[in-house]
């Protein structure tokens, strides 16, 4: 026990074990991960992202190592009371030590998600998602710098103070810093629901808000609306309403209905449809196209088409629909099957 004692006391012998500890640690740590990746079916990792898994244990073992040095040394006891001290001069260096820490987040820390991202196979975020996570760490950064600065100068008491005597005015900035924060909020739920994307093109239901996605902030997100004009829609709205994301896939289904008069063969008219709707390049699976009986209306048979395209392609989705259309009623036209005009029947009453 004396010598365990006489060990714990010594700060050289304490250094080589941390030293030791540390080494063994970021060693063998990261191959206990390999391992249960290759013993585990729900994990996959690849080769990559076990080299950064590796990197990051190494770098956080070593910073704690040297912490640790750092106390065993002894010279944080005097760093603590250096920076204790109430003199403007080292209050002065407290503020500088705040922001500069703060800088250094910003810059380095920060932008290191978007690394992360490019590095790690089994994140894949977009864009936009990095810029949120950034602005988000800056502003928090410098949020937090603001309160230790207040702490640190011994203005936390007046700052209240200026707060509590704001009145009428801090209760509007209240209900004015609600919907900052909904907003605020909502731009961190589309991080991790990623609906959307930037080029998107969506509709938010129930809104009449529809459009091409331009930029996604915090705040807000911008769309190009159909009519070229800019729409501003904040994110609070994005995240309390259903959206409906017509770029996610590229096949979708084109449907459209076209009336037929009475008295026209069924057979021949939907077989005329499908061919017309199936020799268009832009039809992708023309196995699944499919012209039924809808309705009988007042002057016609209703015939609904269903055709499943490629959007991606460069004429976009209307003009393919639309093309689509127009062979239906060139068909129609070819084969002499009437599509009639809204009439009414008026008899002579006896």
């Amino acid at each position: 026990m004396l010598q365990i004692e006489l060990f714990l006391q010594n700060k050289i012998a304490q250094s080589i074990a941390v030293l030791v500890a540390a080494w063994l640690i970021s060693t063998f740590l990261p191959k206990l991960v390999y391992k249960i990746d290759e013993k585990s079916e729900r994990i996959n990792w690849s080769q990559r992202t076990h080299m950064i898994i590796h990197k990051v244990i190494s770098f956080a073992v070593w910073v704690a190592a040297l912490v640790l040095l750092f106390v065993i040394s002894g010279l944080h006891v005097a760093v603590i009371a250096f920076l204790s001290g109430q003199s403007i001069e080292i209050k002065v260096i407290q503020v500088v030590l705040i922001w500069l820490s703060a800088y250094i987040f910003v810059k380095y820390v920060s932008s290191a998600f978007k690394k992360f991202d490019e590095y790690v196979d089994e994140i894949d975020f977009s864009e936009h998602a990095h810029a949120l996570v950034q602005t988000a760490l800056t502003y928090g950064a410098y949020t937090a710098a603001f309160v230790l600065t207040l702490f640190a100068l011994d203005l936390t008491g007046a700052f209240a103070a200026i707060l509590a005597g704001a009145g009428l005015a801090g209760i509007v900035i209240g209900f004015a810093a609600k919907d900052i924060f909904s907003n605020l909020f909502g731009g961190i739920m589309l991080i991790f629901d990623q609906p959307f994307k930037i080029k998107d093109n969506i509709e938010v239901k129930g809104q009449n808000i529809l459009g091409i996605v331009q930029k996604i902030s915090l705040r807000s997100t911008d769309l190009l609306a159909p009519d070229n004009t800019f729409v501003s829609v904040p994110n609070s709205i994005l995240a309390m309403n259903p959206i409906i994301n017509y770029t996610t896939y590229k096949i979708r289904r084109a449907d459209f209905v076209v009336g037929v008069a009475y008295g026209t063969d069924l057979q021949k008219a939907t077989k005329a449809a499908a061919g017309a709707v199936n020799a268009d390049e832009a039809v992708a699976q023309k196995e699944k196209t499919q012209v039924v009986a809808q309705n009988f209306s007042a002057s016609s048979i209703d015939l609904a088409v269903y055709a499943w395209v490629d959007s991606s392609r460069k004429e976009g989705f209307a003009a393919i629909k639309n093309r689509l259309m127009e062979r239906v009623y060139r068909a129609f036209e070819k084969e002499k099957i009437e599509i009639p005009f809204p009439q009414v029947v008026m008899r002579k009453a006896k």
